[in-house]
């Protein structure tokens, strides 16, 4: 790590999960003391963050998070409702 940063250390957590939408909080530290904290706002939708970031390497740390968390909880497929459902889709699913 350089030796000249404004943090060695940043933590996130979810504020808010919206369907459409998850806000984070996040807390940047150096020497395990609180620097820097704010709040990060992500469209899942268009898949982009509402306001950039300042800094490139936050920026990339948070979208590193959001990923995990959206491997974790993916968020629910809606189906049109003049879509034909296919029953050979679901392979689970039995047919009388």
């Amino acid at each position: 790590m350089p030796v000249e940063r404004c943090s060695d250390g940043v933590r996130f957590a979810v504020a808010r999960d919206e369907e459409s939408r998850i806000v984070l909080h996040y807390v940047s530290e150096r020497l395990h003391q609180p620097v820097e904290y704010g709040r990060l706002e992500y469209d899942c939708q268009s898949q982009r963050w509402l306001a950039p970031m300042r800094d490139a390497c936050l920026q990339r740390q948070a979208e590193c998070y959001v990923a995990v968390y959206l491997e974790r909880r993916p968020r629910t497929a809606r189906i049109p409702s003049d879509s034909p459902v296919d029953p050979a889709a679901n392979p689970h699913e039995e047919c009388e």
